[in-house]
């Protein structure tokens, strides 16, 4: 009984350390900062159906309407430190928090990860993705999750963003 405990924390142990060793030359890769920056929530696509902000899209009950002002912001710093006015974030006026972009080997897709300080215990992930350019920097920044139901049906929620000067 104790050998299986032992073999089985070591192989945990294991696991976590080589994903660990995975993820963090990803994440130094991305030091390239393309993404620092303020950035505006200008639009939710949400299957294809575009709601430009301001605006709301009302969703049979008991899902709540989603839902943008023309003031919902998300500042990313050098020092992977965050803050947010959108409501799909904050549970607050303004959320602040840690965040860190993260690609996996062998994926395209890079993810960034939220961990607000508000909730230490609910950090948040979603795909993003960069687009467009102005003097080699890029002026749009999608951040979506994309998802598949027990039936097979696919569904997306996208958040667009520009860049703010």
């Amino acid at each position: 009984m104790r050998s299986s405990l032992k073999r089985a924390l070591t192989a945990t142990g294991a696991l976590a350390l080589a994903a660990g060793a995975v993820l963090l030359p990803a994440s130094a890769a991305q030091a390239d900062g393309a993404y620092y920056g303020k950035w505006k929530l200008t639009a939710w696509r949400i299957d294809g159906v575009t709601i430009p902000c301001p605006g709301k899209l009302e969703i049979p009950p008991p899902a709540p309407s989603i839902s943008c002002s023309d003031h919902e912001k998300l500042v990313l710093r050098a020092n992977y430190r965050y803050a947010a006015t959108l409501k799909v974030l904050t549970r607050l006026e303004e959320e602040t928090g840690d965040f860190e972009i993260l690609k996996f080997p062998n994926s395209v897709h890079k993810v960034i990860v939220f961990d607000p300080n508000s909730d230490g215990t609910n950090p948040r992930a979603y795909r993003m993705q960069l687009i467009g350019s102005r003097a080699g920097t890029p002026n749009k920044m999608k951040i979506y999750l994309a998802t598949t139901s027990r039936d097979g049906s696919k569904s997306t929620a996208e958040m667009i963003f520009f860049r703010m000067p």
